[in-house]
């Protein structure tokens, strides 16, 4: 089969090889070596690579799981059970891998962390068991993107997007005490399951891109170094599933006996990850909400949501609207010491509000024009007296600046 290739075709084209949930190879080919490859007889297939996108300390109690009775303390809470992450990495510092109280992983486990850009194999314990970086191909699916050559990823399993380190703490972090966000939320972090052990396959390069040749290579490792769940939060659009090298891979460790589970999406209109064999997991509005509210002129007080906790209680500041809050609109002779009224689709990022808070602005009101994936507010941690208001809320606040 590779006689079949140019002489050109050493092994510096070759990026993966996969020999457990299927077998094929991940290389670098011209398009007349492609349609040769495919005409190869034994080939099943030849696939283009291609990339998907990752999908972003109440969710336990929200599951009504008790420390004290039923499933949590029937399994000591999953204690053992090996979950393999495909995703953009670990960050291993944090609380929620430490190992307290946990015993060595069993005996059979073949897994292992790799050395390499401010990382280290020591940096493992009890708890993070395995680390290993597939991202040979993720960085030529970004030669596009505005910020490409300024978004340096780490070559090591460390996580420089965020999304790896809380996929993995949701559900498999130990338990950690007094966790909060500027104080917000306060109480006692731990994952659904608290004491699984994590190992982190790394697929997913900068600015959250994965490619399927990584993707295939990292499940067809987990399964080999004997993993026994794989969580994947990522997905295409593409429904053909049968033609898809993540999705064969996932049938191979679901033949090995692995259970994998992967994200629905994260919009209500399009479902990811349909193929039959993969537990397609969606996900719900929480029931945690951080209400704040913005008292209009004529004594209408509207609730919002913020991460902000000190009153901001003076009332002769005066709304600006400008519509998205750009440098040209955040201009100090206009907003200083005045409340500013940014307006978009998903309303004010916590950027926004830094950038008001420069201006000189004293306060923002981060509108939404429309509900956020049909999920409503997202909340922001804001540095100023900050307030996001829903899309029907805001109604209320631009009929009164009528007025």
């Amino acid at each position: 089969m590779v006689g079949s290739l140019s002489p050109a075709a050493n092994s510096t084209r070759f990026l993966y090889v996969y020999d457990t949930v299927m077998h094929g190879f991940a290389a670098e080919l011209t398009v007349d070596e492609a349609r040769r490859l495919s005409n190869t007889p034994g080939v099943t297939g030849v696939f283009k690579d291609k990339a998907v996108h990752l999908h972003t300390t109440r969710s336990p109690a929200f599951l009504v799981l008790d420390k004290d009775s039923g499933i949590w303390p029937d399994t000591d809470f999953v204690d053992g059970i090996i979950i393999g992450f495909v995703d953009s990495g670990i960050w291993p510092e944090s609380p929620s891998f430490n190992d307290i109280g946990l015993t060595p992983v069993r005996p059979s486990w073949k897994g292992w962390c790799a050395d390499g850009e401010r990382f280290n194999a020591s940096m493992c314990n009890n708890k993070l068991v395995g680390a290993r970086t597939f991202t040979a191909g993720a960085g030529t699916h970004t030669e596009w993107l505005p910020g490409r050559n300024e978004a340096h990823d780490f070559q090591s399993p460390r996580d420089k997007d965020g999304h790896g380190t809380h996929v993995a703490s949701t559900a498999a972090g130990s338990e950690v005490p007094g966790a909060n966000l500027f104080e917000f939320a306060s109480g006692t972090e731990r994952g659904v399951a608290p004491k699984a052990r994590v190992a982190m396959y790394k697929a997913c390069g900068p600015m959250g891109f994965c490619s399927m040749s990584g993707i295939a290579a990292a499940v067809d490792a987990a399964v080999k170094d004997g993993v026994d769940v794989l969580s994947l939060s990522f997905g295409s659009q593409d429904h053909d599933f049968y033609k898809e090298p993540m999705s064969t891979a996932l049938f191979g460790a679901v033949r090995a006996g692995v259970f994998v589970a992967c994200s629905a999406g994260p919009d209500a209109s399009s479902l990811r990850n349909v193929a039959p064999w993969i537990t397609t997991v969606g996900a719900a509005t929480m029931d945690w909400v951080f209400p704040a509210s913005d008292t209009l002129g004529n004594g209408q007080v509207l609730t919002g949501q913020s991460l902000y906790d000190v009153t901001a209680n003076r009332t002769d500041f005066v709304r600006l609207l400008p519509s998205a809050c750009t440098a040209k609109d955040l201009v100090p002779d206009r907003i200083m010491g005045k409340i500013v009224v940014c307006a978009g689709d998903l309303g004010a990022d916590a950027s926004f509000g830094a950038a008001v808070q420069k201006a000189g602005g004293s306060g923002l009101v981060s509108v939404a024009t429309q509900d956020w994936r049909m999920e409503g507010l997202v909340v922001q941690a804001f540095t100023l007296p900050a307030v996001s208001l829903s899309a029907r809320e805001a109604e209320k606040l631009a009929a009164d600046v009528r007025s």
